[in-house]
């Protein structure tokens, strides 16, 4: 419903008098509502505001029908002697009841911008106490309940109750409560299915960065409304960030070379290049600098949301979680446990491992960005081969004693499953994980190799995987069959695999998982995933992979306010308009031409990065 509020006409007593009768209301919303609805009781707002000229009188209506009333909201002068005190009173027609309609208007009539009402003011609301609804309005509004008056007069001749008094300070030289971004919308509600919103009007709850209404905007929307963000032209976009499920946030500092190397070996890409930079980060300023780089890079991508790999090193692993509280970038974090099979300059013991891993998930858990829902801290066994049975153990003794998430590489490469089976595994790495209770709500890169029955075991444990469509073609020496994943019904979200992908963007890893299935697919009875489907992997896909589906994904009210919009107009980017052009049109072309030059602004929690 597109509502608005404006002043009052004439005809709005009988318009009020007639809406609060309707027979359409059922008898349940009438409970302790006055039967029939006398013009009398539609006059009283209207009635004691006429008495100062100075207050502030508004009808809330349906902007599409402008002669359905949907209640009434004003500020009167509840103290003549302090012109700073203004009452809050509304009236909402009970059919409307629970649809938010009066803590939207609320919101808007204490941030209107008028001579009559005072910089500053204090509001005050009484609320009969058994007219719950009111009370949870003025609530998700900030008001404070103060006191409680028994046996008050609500109204001249109307019966006496017990009413609790509400009341909140508003600053009108300070920012909202909520703020509203405008503009056209497109996002995934499930596979493959693209939702387009033109011209839809978003509220922003600024505190917890929630969506709090989302719907179509209206040409006359009430003109005092704080924006966050309006699309320059019709062309503009704004889609839910990117959520890449795995990055190595230590290699962005060689991302773009060493794609000439196997993955393992002497001569390999782990001895070569991963080993060395990771191990220097051991340095804790060159670690500051390294993950600065590598946080501020992917927001400039549009990826709003970041699963990483760091090092062995307890506090150079901090200092990634620092920088990303820093730019305000939502992420998982894992301090990688490595006990055997690794360089001698770059290993821990045991004991190491499990104590080191211990403090970092405590020290995580502690901070205020983990109770907020910004940055987790994932256990992150690197894979299989560099670690111990004992080590697996603790680690699943963790996982389950902090009850938080874990994150590995699983049957990643031919080589990888063989080097598995040469230390006297005949488990498949599915079933290893799970035995040592490292499988459950876990987060699986790669699982190029894994069997069918590898994927359902995974389906049975909520475990997803983190496609990586890169270095899949680099390493994996294959390609992860995303038509059987989706048989199975295993959650596969997309990942960039810094730095076993070279670019950290994940429209490239869009693309290429769009192209490598066709390849695969390529004579094939086996249907090619499009555009459509990629973009879900990268928004609402990689959000059930990563267990945040309950915060981002997809525009739902509720959700967080994750968000790149894209402005092409300009030309100045991948991405030409041209007329005849759909909106799908343009979605795709973003999509598939468009790059960092096509951002405009990035959003995480409703805040700009």
């Amino acid at each position: 419903m597109k509502t608005q509020l404006r002043h009052l006409i004439d005809d709005d007593v009988a318009s009020l008098t007639a809406a609060a009768n309707d027979r359409a209301i059922s008898p349940s919303l009438r409970n302790g509502f006055p039967t029939p609805y006398t013009q009398s009781h539609a006059e009283y707002f209207i009635t004691v505001a006429s008495r100062k000229a100075s207050d502030l009188v508004l009808a809330i209506i349906d902007s599409s029908t402008p002669t359905t009333i949907l209640g009434i909201i004003s500020l009167l002068r509840s103290k003549p002697a302090d012109p700073t005190v203004l009452e809050l009173g509304y009236w909402l027609n009970p059919r409307y009841w629970n649809q938010g309609i009066i803590t939207r208007s609320i919101d808007q009539i204490l941030h209107f911008k008028s001579p009559i009402i005072p910089t500053m003011f204090r509001a005050e609301a009484l609320v009969s106490v058994t007219n719950i609804g009111s009370s949870k309005a003025l609530i998700k509004n900030n008001f404070k309940r103060d006191a409680l008056l028994r046996n008050h007069n609500e109204k001249d001749g109307e019966r006496r109750s017990d009413c609790h008094l509400y009341s909140k300070t508003i600053d009108q030289n300070s920012p909202p409560d909520t703020a509203f971004v405008r503009g056209n919308f497109v996002h995934s509600k499930e596979n493959g299915e693209l939702e387009i919103l033109m011209d839809h009007l978003m509220e922003i709850d600024l505190l917890s960065g929630c969506i709090v209404t989302f719907e179509p905007a209206d040409v006359s929307t009430f003109s005092s409304l704080h924006y966050l963000y309006k699309s320059p032209t019709s062309s503009d976009f704004i889609t839910p960030g990117f959520i890449d499920c795995h990055v190595h946030a230590p290699q962005y500092s060689f991302a773009g070379t060493a794609t000439d190397r196997p993955l393992m070996g002497k001569e390999g890409w782990l001895e070569s290049y991963t080993f060395p930079s990771e191990r220097r980060l051991s340095d804790q300023n060159l670690a500051t600098k390294t993950y600065s780089k590598v946080v501020k890079r992917l927001l400039r991508e549009g990826t709003t949301t970041a699963c990483y790999l760091a090092t062995i090193h307890l506090n150079s692993s901090l200092i990634l979680a620092d920088q990303c509280e820093k730019f305000n970038q939502r992420a998982l974090i894992g301090k990688v446990n490595m006990d055997q099979n690794s360089p001698p300059d770059y290993i821990e013991t045991t004991e190491e491992s499990l104590a080191n891993t211990e403090t970092f998930i405590k020290q995580i858990q502690g901070r205020d960005s983990f109770k907020n829902g910004n940055i987790f801290p994932v256990i992150t066994p690197r894979f299989i081969p560099t670690c111990s049975k004992a080590l697996l153990s603790g680690l699943g003794r963790l996982a389950k004693k902090y009850d938080t998430r874990v994150q590995s590489h699983i049957s990643e490469s031919v080589d990888e499953v063989a080097f598995v089976k040469s230390l006297g595994y005949e488990e498949t790495d599915a079933e290893i994980f799970q035995n040592y209770g490292l499988l459950k709500n876990s987060i699986q890169a790669h699982g190029v190799w894994c069997s069918k029955d590898d994927l359902g075991l995974m389906k049975e444990n909520n475990a997803g995987i983190a496609c990586c469509p890169l270095s899949n073609v680099y390493f994996a020496s294959g390609i992860l069959d995303l038509n059987i994943c989706e048989e199975v019904g295993v959650n596969v979200g997309l990942g960039t695999d810094v730095s076993g992908g070279y670019s950290p963007s994940m429209l490239n890893s869009q693309r290429t998982a769009v192209v490598t299935s066709r390849v695969s697919n390529f004579s094939k009875e086996k249907e090619s995933i499009d555009y459509k489907k990629a973009f879900f992997l990268a928004t609402l896909g990689s959000a059930r992979t990563l267990h945040l589906e309950h915060l981002v994904g997809n525009f739902v009210i509720g959700k967080r306010f994750d968000a790149v919009c894209w402005s092409v107009e300009g030309g100045g980017g991948g991405v030409d308009v041209f007329d005849g052009d759909t909106p799908e049109d343009i979605v795709q072309k973003i999509l598939t031409n468009g790059g960092r030059e096509d951002i405009a602004r990035v959003f995480v929690n409703g805040k700009d990065c």
